[in-house]
């Protein structure tokens, strides 16, 4: 799902593709495989459909540079109870329009790392077509710290993570790129900053994929992110997800990477903390939880969607409560309303009287004034 890497043919990319579906452990012929346009330039995002059509829709949105097919090992234990849609976001502008041609009225959202930051925004955009959101290390959430400084994170994370790490592909990974320039030995040596590597990595993705291929989704990170990759408007501000009003469940790695700071406090503030909102922590897994541990993963995603039926259910009740109380409430006002109008009757009568007593006090007044000047 994305041909950015080698420039590999469409025939080419569909074996690839269909290779990788393979091994999800479900028949090949159960996937349904298609492309929905979603403008008038015939661009579209690339859609993979699995599961019972009955089945309440969930979405899958993966993280950037990724693909779909990156979510293989949890694919079946999530199509097994849902209708699960797993897209290819190509330029990441198009999710609205695909909601309207796959005709999804409300959906489960799910969202890996840049792409959780995208559905955090989505959400907070549309909140009535979110039945739960769910985000897998997501990207963008937390503000960044006033003292924050990329070096001190380096040796956190040389200290700290590197022991972590159960595979000599991570080790090899993490010490080939984040600490090829790292000397700390030499203080006369200019050290060359996760920032200024990141940087340096995006550039170099993006000139050579522009060799194959036009850019996309690649220029799209760091208008959303600045180089230390926190959000220029992160996903915790209240007018985003600090202040949604629907459910909210945030997934990470016990050796994850990503800042939890903002997604605690996200959490926090949500209106079904406890109840449908939570924050878990996935064993033995890193910033991709479905590769390290995909059986704990999808197991406590399940698990956490188990009650999301009880949120229909006191909306319903609420709705109910609400009519009901209307109704009450326009029997309460009627009777308010006759209530008041009797007593502005009584008023109108009281000051008719009144108005009449005046008069004919004054013309009593007259006579009688009359009659003392005839006595006069």
């Amino acid at each position: 799902m994305g041909t950015a890497w080698s420039g590999v043919s469409e025939s080419q990319f569909q074996t690839y593709e269909r290779r990788m579906l393979s091994h999800t452990g479900i028949p090949l012929q159960n996937f349904e495989i298609f492309n929905v346009i979603i403008d008038n330039k015939r661009n579209y995002v690339r859609t993979v459909r699995v599961g019972l059509e009955k089945n309440p829709p969930m979405v899958l949105i993966h993280g950037y540079g990724g693909s779909g097919i990156m979510f293989w090992q949890i694919i079946k234990p999530l199509a097994d109870k849902y209708n699960l849609f797993v897209l290819d976001v190509l330029g990441y502008g198009g999710s609205k329009l695909w909601r309207k041609q796959i005709d999804l009225e409300k959906f489960i959202l799910v969202g890996h790392s840049f792409g959780g930051y995208l559905c955090g925004i989505y959400a907070s955009r549309y909140p009535y077509r979110v039945k739960k959101l769910q985000l897998l290390s997501p990207a963008g959430i937390g503000k960044q710290p006033e003292n924050y400084e990329v070096m001190m994170q380096l040796e956190y994370y040389q200290k700290k993570i590197k022991p972590m790490f159960d595979s000599k592909l991570e080790e090899y990974a993490w010490n080939g790129v984040y600490f090829k320039y790292y000397e700390p030995q030499a203080e006369d040596v200019l050290i060359v900053s996760l920032v200024a590597m990141q940087v340096e990595i995006f550039l170099v993705f993006q000139s050579l994929t522009n060799l194959i291929i036009n850019g996309s989704s690649e220029y799209s990170i760091y208008k959303c992110l600045n180089y230390d990759l926190f959000a220029i408007h992160p996903l915790e501000e209240d007018d985003r997800l600090g202040g949604i009003q629907i459910p909210v469940s945030i997934f990470y790695g016990d050796r994850d990477w990503m800042p939890q700071e903002g997604a605690l406090n996200v959490i926090n503030k949500n209106p079904y903390r406890g109840t449908h909102s939570h924050f878990h922590i996935i064993k033995n897994s890193n910033h991709h939880l479905y590769f390290d541990n995909p059986d704990e993963l999808s197991k406590k995603i399940l698990k956490d969607l188990e009650n999301i039926n009880e949120i229909d259910d006191v909306k319903s009740q609420k709705q109910e409560l609400i009519t009901s109380f209307d109704k009450n409430n326009e029997k309460e006002s009627m009777y308010i309303k006759n209530e008041i109008d009797a007593w502005l009757d009584l008023i109108e009568d009281f000051n008719d009287s009144k108005s009449k007593m005046f008069y004919d006090r004054q013309f009593s007044t007259i006579n009688l004034n009359q009659q003392f000047d005839y006595v006069m």
